[in-house]
């Protein structure tokens, strides 16, 4: 990643953490699990740093048992591309741990789900080093991970491994 887009995310990632901790409350889900995910995305074409840096949010929407999902962080991210931009700098994830319904895995913080892993990895905006940010909604943890980084905790493929 760029010096200049790590800079820029120094300086909007206490807004990205508090946006995806906020945003979660507006999450819906029959079961009652809400996460929220704030996404900061570049495009080279803005006018200004304004135009050029972007943060977009989203919470997950799952209304009826054993029907379709929308995640947070797969909204987050087509409405950012749908919008010109094409750089996933971060996403932050927010919302309460549970165990991957792909790997089993139960992290400290929740980590986007078996179905927006590969979703993110194959998006044109990605990059092994985008920065996946996530967030413990009720005790404050936050870690920072690469998405490469959690594609190998999940033992989900890696599309950039030579």
């Amino acid at each position: 990643m760029e010096s200049r887009h790590l800079e820029a995310l120094q300086r909007v990632r206490p807004d990205l953490i508090r946006i995806a901790r906020s945003t979660a409350e507006r999450g819906f889900s029959y079961r009652g699990f809400k996460v929220g995910c704030a996404g900061f995305f570049y495009r080279p074409k803005g006018i200004g740093l304004t135009e050029r840096y972007r943060i977009f949010r989203a919470a997950n929407a799952k209304p009826l048992e054993g029907k379709s999902k929308f995640c947070g962080e797969m909204t987050t991210s087509c409405y950012a591309r749908s919008n010109g931009y094409e750089l996933i700098i971060a996403l932050a994830v927010a919302g309460l741990p549970q165990p991957d319904g792909g790997s089993g895995i139960k992290s400290d913080t929740l980590h986007p789900c078996e179905d927006c892993r590969p979703f993110l990895s194959g998006l044109p905006e990605a990059r092994p080093d985008t920065r996946i940010i996530t967030i413990h909604n009720h005790n404050g943890i936050v870690q920072d991970f690469s998405l490469q980084r959690i594609l190998e905790i999940h033992g989900d493929p890696v599309p950039w491994a030579i």
